[in-house]
């Protein structure tokens, strides 16, 4: 009786703990227009702090694990903004007083993100 009761406290311990569900964060993304951007991790080159010319801003978010389903909509926060980068298929985001340089897949693909490839955008 005794192994019986072991037996199922060890199956109920084992069980409970398998019903987790892990959540995986996407990269930072950002939707503009219908089209979904991704960070590419590079600096604008040639952008200082100071510059806060934008042509819109971030005003809503869905949680990190998701992908944005609306303009002006991001997974990484709101109150950012963000303006056409210097390629097609590429946006600027400021956030925490940095440009970022955010492209399509197709961008990512087929650009150059350093300074040689992506160009020197003067302040």
């Amino acid at each position: 009786m005794k192994k019986r009761l072991l037996f199922l406290l060890t199956c109920l311990l084992l069980t409970g703990c398998g019903l987790e569900k892990e959540v995986y964060d996407l990269p930072p993304q950002v939707m503009v227009d219908g089209t979904i951007y991704g960070t590419t991790g590079y600096p604008v080159p040639g952008q200082s702090s100071d510059d806060t010319q934008t042509e819109g801003t971030i005003t809503s978010e869905v949680d990190g694990s998701e992908s944005p389903t609306e303009d002006d909509q991001s997974n990484f926060g709101t109150g950012y903004g963000y303006r056409a980068g210097l390629h097609d298929g590429t946006l600027e985001v400021r956030i925490d007083g940095n440009w970022v340089i955010f492209a399509t897949q197709e961008a990512k693909d087929t650009l150059d993100f350093t300074v040689e490839g992506y160009g020197y955008r003067q302040d």
